[in-house]
């Protein structure tokens, strides 16, 4: 935003105090060439087309210039407009804002497209706290008698964006309030869905913060998500009613929206809702029968392994619906504890049959809705045009739904419905992880490992062709952790290991970890009867180990957010990406020391210290294991085993003790005892142990002074 000086020769223009220059003068085309110029912009949709060009070679100040000059002749509302959307694109918010201003004050008054380009670009920008007061200013002024423009359904959607990216759920809902419930005006697709998204994203967001202050009572967490499940449940009634009177047309967006909104009440009368919302909007006949049904205990199992005939390919595997077998839940599953004999916690177990029953009777979630999800009743075989075609979200929404109820076969069942005629779905990336977690319920490391190694292979080597995360990777690793009772279990996590090394540029220390937990876990239930497997996994790890000890010595090979925390042995959840930055290349700031080892053109960047941390107690566990296995063999182990183990057991020890020395941290008890408070003392989290870790640093740092004043002395000489 410029403050413009004119004089006979030149404009020179002044910085406005605006937060977005510099303070520096800068000089302006001529005023007599900008006059000149427009004796051939007459028309106002010549003068539009010349600004635009003028935006798109990023000269602002010209185009600017040339539109306020205009502004005295002739109505030029739509180069303002193009000058606005300019600034919101370039995120510059407060400089669109004053330029509305400047508009209104040079008598051009604003139109439709202003005030959608305003509350569209206020709506991306909603971290700044302007941003919500005046898209209201904006959009009540549109209601005022002088107003040129009456606002439309496509500015109440816009001021509902900016409502929702705010997460201002009275605003919105007065907003709704207002709105007619037919003709002009009324809402649409639209509206709801994006009043929908604002529900969940809401919830979820009061949830977490009720968790995060009140740890010890999670039925209160809860609570925001069912009244928002129950906010849903009746805004369905309303869309469904006018869907089927066709006063509107209802597409996917809603769909998927109302079932993720189910989807997080985390209860089966929510999921098993989910189907009857498929079947409502789309006509896909449920594959499991209702709840409270007696024949439905027999699709709802937690299967050990997933059956499946012998096919050329895993994706003809999981088109087609497979036999589940019976449940044999290990002592050491987690999940087998936590989770109930219906598949949901305790906490829920006893509002599955009744989720919305409440001890008052005045409550909102007392409120039942038996129809809401009913199907439309057909006239005639042939499916009505005005049903919703299912396509991606809708697979991934039908398995989410059937994971959640513990219902395998009832997900192959959609899987291979909806990825054959008539529909033909292409699974894409995210159907497979949605796929993966399914396999990982059903302890299926064998399918989880094939599958991998397709969706990594690719089209034209008769594979998927879908790019591999570090997350897939996570998935499949901890479906390993579940399938420890499998004797060939090591092999399929080898197998993903291998994967991981080929198709990630750096390991993935989530991953790693895991198949550490593997070894682990399968060294316990056997008793060590399988130690060779295990001695070979082992120094198939030493691959992933080079790899990780390269990136804490040169920097990792991809540029990352300074602020990124890196995996720990604390967060093995796979739902808690430490990759999500991995599209950024802005390389972060470095210290003066680390400055000085590694030049200006690093490929990476340097590794946090938890990082370090983190590989250190990878290799300690690989160090334990090797004892663990050196002490069940014995006699049985072979010259060139025990030659190879007495090679590798050492170097991972030396690497370990050079890193504890090169933190200041002193070494103490029996060779490899390394317990927690190591690493505390390491952090400086106990005692006195953190003053000998500073002690221990400011030695070193005397000791590198004196060797710089010594090669200083020497170049003297």
């Amino acid at each position: 935003m410029m403050v413009a000086r004119e004089s006979s020769t030149k404009t020179e223009l002044e910085p406005a105090d605006n937060g977005e220059n510099t303070g520096k003068r800068i000089t302006a085309f001529p005023q007599t060439a900008l006059e000149r110029e427009l004796r051939y912009l007459t028309d106002p949709l010549k003068l539009a087309q010349n600004t635009l060009d003028l935006l798109r070679r990023d000269e602002h100040v010209k185009a600017l210039e040339l539109v306020r000059l205009a502004s005295r002749k002739m109505p030029c509302t739509v180069s303002w407009n193009h000058i606005i959307d300019y600034d919101m694109n370039k995120d510059k918010v407060n400089a669109a804002w004053k330029t509305y201003n400047e508009m209104k004050k040079r008598a051009q008054p604003p139109d439709a497209y202003t005030y959608t380009i305003l509350l569209r670009g206020l709506a991306a920008h909603t971290m700044y706290p302007q941003s919500l007061p005046r898209a209201l200013t904006v959009y009540s002024s549109m209601y005022a008698e002088n107003s040129p423009v009456r606002p439309s359904i496509i500015h109440t959607n816009a001021i509902l964006k900016v409502c929702a990216q705010a997460q201002d759920l009275d605003a919105i809902f007065d907003i709704a309030a207002k709105m007619p419930s037919k003709g002009k005006g009324a809402p649409n697709i639209w509206t709801y869905t994006t009043i929908i998204n604002a529900i969940i994203n809401a919830a979820q967001h009061e949830s977490e913060n009720i968790r995060h202050h009140n740890l010890g009572d999670p039925d209160n967490a809860m609570k925001p998500v069912h009244r928002a499940v129950d906010q849903g449940r009746r805004m369905w009634v309303d869309i469904i009613g006018r869907w089927r009177n066709g006063e509107i047309q209802i597409d996917e967006r809603i769909v998927c929206a109302m079932g993720r909104l189910l989807l997080i009440g985390h209860t089966e009368q929510d999921c098993d809702d989910v189907l009857s919302l498929v079947e409502q909007t789309m006509g896909i006949q449920r594959k499991i029968p209702r709840l409270g049904d007696p024949t439905r205990m027999t699709h709802i199992t937690v299967p050990r392994a997933v059956g499946h005939k012998p096919k050329a390919s895993t994706m003809d595997e999981l088109s087609e619906p497979e036999r589940v077998g019976d449940p044999a839940p290990s002592a050491e599953d987690d999940s087998s504890r936590e989770l109930g004999a219906t598949g949901f916690s305790n906490s829920t177990s006893n509002s599955l049959q009744q989720p919305f029953s409440d001890s008052s009777p005045g409550s909102a979630s007392a409120i039942q809705y038996p129809n809401e999800f009913d199907p439309i009743p057909l006239k005639s075989k042939d499916p009505p045009r005005g049903l919703v075609r299912p396509s991606h979200p809708t697979l991934s929404l039908l398995v989410t739904a059937c994971t959640f109820m513990h219902a395998p076969s009832t997900a192959q069942s959609y899987w291979g419905l909806l990825t054959s005629a008539p529909y033909n779905i292409t699974p894409d990336g995210d159907n497979m992880h949605t796929y993966l977690r399914l396999l990982r319920l059903a302890r299926a490391s064998r399918l989880a490992s094939t599958l991998v190694f397709e969706m990594a292979t690719p089209r034209n080597n008769g594979g998927l062709g879908i790019t591999v995360l570090p997350k897939t990777f996570r998935i499949a690793m901890s479906t390993c952790v579940r399938d420890a009772k499998n004797p060939h279990m090591i092999g399929y996590a080898e197998k993903i290991l291998r994967l991981m090394n080929e198709r990630l540029e750096e390991p993935d220390l989530k991953a790693t970890l895991m198949f550490v937990a593997v070894l682990e876990k399968v060294c316990s239930l056997n008793r060590g009867r399988n130690w060779r497997s295990i001695l070979v996994a082992l120094e198939n790890l030493e691959v992933s180990v080079g790899n990780l000890r390269s990136m804490l010595a040169y920097g990792s090979w991809r540029p990352r957010d300074a602020h990124t925390q890196p995996a720990t042995v604390k967060d093995l959840d796979e739902g808690s990406p430490f990759h999500a930055d991995e599209n950024e290349t802005q390389k972060p700031s470095r210290s003066p020391d680390h400055q000085r080892n590694l030049d200006a053109s690093a490929k990476g960047r340097i590794p946090h210290p938890d990082t370090r941390l983190t590989v250190r107690q990878i290799l300690q566990r690989m160090v334990t294991l090797y004892d663990r296995v050196r002490r069940i063999a014995g006699e049985a182990l072979s010259q060139n085993e025990r030659t190879r183990l007495n090679i590798n057991r050492p170097r991972l020890q030396a690497w370990i003790e050079r890193e504890m020395k090169r933190e200041g941290v002193r070494m103490g008890g029996k060779k490899g005892d390394y317990r927690e408070r190591r690493f505390a003392l390491e952090r400086g989290e106990e005692g006195s142990g953190g003053k000998r870790v500073e002690a221990g640093r400011e030695k070193d740092e005397g000791r590198m002074h004196r060797g710089d004043a010594r090669g200083r002395e020497r170049e003297v000489e």
